[in-house]
């Protein structure tokens, strides 16, 4: 008894010869999923590592508001630093703007402030905040403030919605094959009584269920994995077309490598819940 390729006849059940396109389609789901959740992780650490400025205007001549209300900003905990705007580099802008109309240009006072790494303030919150401190101040959202704090919204919801899908696709995978595998085990029950009486033990059975799942499973998964990746491809492009922000998100090397190794540890994890559901469904069988 030292071939592994005993013939059971597992092809004649029905559900497993969708085995593989099942598995196909989870494996592609889950590989999706994960791409989106790494996509969307390496979205939130880009954003954790840079500061956002925004800045805050006064009316013209309130030099000493700027000064109270930089150090006012700067005492909160989440603002790495509040400098007011060098009236030096608004000098350019108001020669520019005299000469056009004939007379001098008054600007409001403007104070530059600078969040923590990862800290992306809520505007109305901010914005009551200065009000407080300085009734006269509006605040002025940083260039592509607005547009980074709706990407960072969509990253968080894309990586729960992503971590929620891939958990659902493996558990579908896995809850698939225990009920594909019990019927085989019910199916295959006189040609188990069979092989016991030759001399086989349970374990050189069960392993004969293992290998057909691991053999299906491969097939399955590999088609999976090269469709998911595909989709990914041309999902990215498309992205980076029609919505720029999204093309500054990235799979890192160990990314794509989690993403390669995704399907081998499904197949695994099918081939491990086939032993459990095998050897109880042989110690059921009289």
């Amino acid at each position: 008894m030292n071939r592994l390729d005993l013939d059971l006849a597992l092809e004649r059940v029905s559900a497993n010869r969708w085995y593989p396109w099942v598995v196909a389609g989870l494996t592609a789901l889950a590989v999706l999923a994960l791409a989106v959740l790494a996509l969307a992780d390496g979205t939130l650490r880009d954003a954790a590592r840079r500061p956002l400025t925004v800045t805050v205007a006064l009316p013209p001549g309130a030099a000493a508001d700027v000064a109270a209300l930089a150090e006012a900003l700067e005492a909160r905990p989440d603002v790495l630093a509040a400098e007011p705007v060098p009236m030096e580099e608004l000098g350019a802008l108001a020669r520019e703007w005299g000469a056009g109309s004939g007379g001098a240009v008054l600007l409001p006072r403007l104070l530059d402030v600078t969040f923590r790494p990862g800290v992306r303030p809520d505007p109305r919150e901010l914005r009551e905040a200065v009000a407080r401190l300085s009734p006269e101040a509006t605040v002025v959202a940083g260039e592509g403030a607005a547009a980074d704090g709706d990407l960072l919204s969509l990253a968080r919801i894309a990586r729960a919605a992503a971590l929620a899908v891939l958990a659902l696709a493996v558990l579908a995978l896995l809850a698939f094959t225990a009920h594909t595998v019990r019927v085989d085990v019910r199916a295959q029950a006189e040609t188990v009584d069979l092989l016991r009486l030759m001399g086989a033990d349970d374990a050189y059975v069960a392993r004969q269920f293992e290998q057909a799942v691991a053999g299906r499973g491969l097939r399955g998964a590999v088609g999976g994995f090269v469709a998911a990746v595909l989709a990914l491809l041309v999902a990215m492009r498309g992205a980076a077309v029609f919505w720029p922000q999204a093309a500054q998100a990235a799979l890192r090397p160990l990314d794509w490598l989690a993403l390669a190794a995704l399907p081998v540890l499904m197949v695994l994890a099918a081939v491990l819940t086939t032993r459990l559901v095998v050897r109880r469904g042989l110690a059921r069988l009289p």
